[in-house]
């Protein structure tokens, strides 16, 4: 009874200076406060970005797309291939599942520390595994791809293999997602989508389909599938410094760098609690992953032209939804 009655006072009185820090962080910011405001101000911030992107969006879809893909093959190419990878790269990712969404936010106002750690682990964990995905697969394109129906499409795979690594590239991104600072999550989801993402898309699309033109062993179809495989990656790169730009914004006040989020300051203990937890919440995942490899493998195996019907499909898609959305 003693020792209940302590531990109770005990849990009491951490919670009443948590309590206390939260409402001088508040007063000293109203950011800090916890509320409901945070994501309705996120909606209504990222309202006018929104309408600018279904505007693009139909320019886009409704005037270029004819000259840009002339033919739906290349899109489906790139889609295909990429897809078939889907259920390698969820098995490899679940150590960090859900990770950056269920703590960051958490530790930063307990324990900054232990977020740097965290972030670190992240990082750390997709580049190791990104280079055992990358090696893989490059192995499996050169050198068993070529006796298969799939040979058109090895030059995907080792774009998609590049894609693995850093594997980190969205990683401010999602932490400042985590942390609800939506206001910059708007401006960093809009310049990368709609500025940079189309500038590097349409840019090495055009790059393609020019060197498929001029070079038959190639041709235009694959040009332009392997340009715009290449524009998505670029992009991504151009992405992260603009997301760590907006990380040290936000972490200066706690004297936090981006440089040390590329240390390696974790342990096993630090990291062991996350890793089980992403285990646990990936898992499940992993039905869906596998059964939408094996409708891939066996559309691609059993429909002719299924990259050309599957493309078509999803520009119908697209537009329904924007209409929807108007």
């Amino acid at each position: 009874i003693v020792f209940g009655d302590w531990s109770s006072d005990v849990c009491s009185s951490d919670l009443m200076l948590e309590s206390e820090l939260g409402d001088k962080k508040a007063q000293n910011n109203p950011w800090e406060e916890i509320g409901f405001f945070k994501p309705i101000a996120g909606f209504w911030y990222n309202l006018f970005f929104t309408l600018i992107n279904l505007a693009l969006g139909a320019i886009i879809s409704g005037v270029f797309l004819n000259y840009l893909l002339p033919f739906p093959e290349s899109m489906g190419y790139r889609t295909a291939i990429m897809g078939i990878f889907v259920l390698m790269f969820t098995i490899f990712d679940l150590g960090t599942h859900m990770v950056i969404d269920r703590y960051i936010a958490e530790t930063r106002i307990k324990d900054p520390d232990r977020m740097m750690k965290l972030i670190q682990y992240f990082i750390w964990y997709q580049m190791c595994t990104g280079l055992v995905q990358t090696t893989a697969i490059s192995v499996y394109a050169l050198f068993v791809v070529p006796e298969t129906e799939l040979a058109y499409g090895i030059w995907i795979m080792l774009i998609a293999a590049s894609l693995q690594y850093p594997g980190f590239l969205g990683v401010f991104h999602a932490i400042l997602q985590s942390l609800q600072h939506f206001n910059k999550t708007a401006i960093l989801g809009f310049i990368h989508g709609e500025i940079f993402q189309r500038i590097t898309e349409v840019g090495f699309i055009l790059l393609g389909k020019w060197y498929g033109e001029n070079n038959p062993q190639i041709g235009m179809i694959m040009g332009i599938a392997i340009g715009a495989a290449i524009g998505t990656y670029v992009d991504d790169f151009i992405a992260m410094i603009l997301g760590a730009y907006f990380f040290a914004d936000v972490m200066k006040n706690q004297g936090i760098s981006v440089k040390r989020c590329f240390m390696v300051e974790f342990s096993w203990n630090d990291v062991k609690e996350p890793f089980f937890f992403g285990l646990k919440t990936g898992l499940p995942g992993l039905m869906g992953a596998f059964t939408g490899f094996l409708s891939l493998w066996l559309s691609l195996r059993y429909i002719p032209q299924y990259t050309t019907f599957s493309t078509l499909f999803a520009f119908e898609i697209g537009r329904a939804s924007c209409r929807e959305r108007v």
